[in-house]
């Protein structure tokens, strides 16, 4: 990790995400400076006006098709559309909600790879027992015990 010694890991978050669907001004002066006033997605897909404070659009001024995103804390901030839809997904998202186990896929896939080269070479010797040592293996690096 480029050499920087890792200290915390995020937590998952649950948010409330409105998709920003118009600007309609861009200059809005009010007491504390120049705000941005737009038309955001409620989550029935109603549209809704907000006014964006000079701190919520200081380091980035949203387009059409950026969020609003909300945590359960109530802390708000921007995210643009690219960002929001690598890092998000919806809640009940079907093909999301999939089993998670990132290891187990990546150990299944490993174990089908080498069975597959087994079989390719005509090793067919204890083929399943020998492709679980070399996935336990490539996981631990830990050699298989021989009786």
């Amino acid at each position: 990790m480029n050499g920087l010694e890792s200290t915390h890991v995020a937590n998952p978050v649950r948010v409330r995400a409105q998709e920003i669907v118009n600007i309609l001004d861009r200059d809005l002066v009010v007491a504390g400076g120049v705000c941005l006033k737009a038309i955001v997605l409620d989550p029935q897909g109603e549209p809704t006006e907000v006014v964006f404070d000079p701190g919520m659009i200081a380091r980035y001024e949203p387009v059409s098709g950026d969020y609003l995103v909300t945590q359960e804390d109530g802390y708000q901030y921007i995210n643009p559309k690219a960002v929001f839809e690598r890092k998000y997904r919806a809640i009940g998202d079907d093909a999301a909600e999939a089993p998670r186990d990132i290891f187990a896929a990546a150990r299944r896939e490993l174990r089908q790879h080498f069975l597959t080269r087994l079989i390719d070479r005509g090793d067919s010797g204890n083929l399943c027992k020998r492709a679980d040592e070399f996935v336990e293996y490539v996981v631990t690096g830990k050699l298989p015990s021989r009786v």
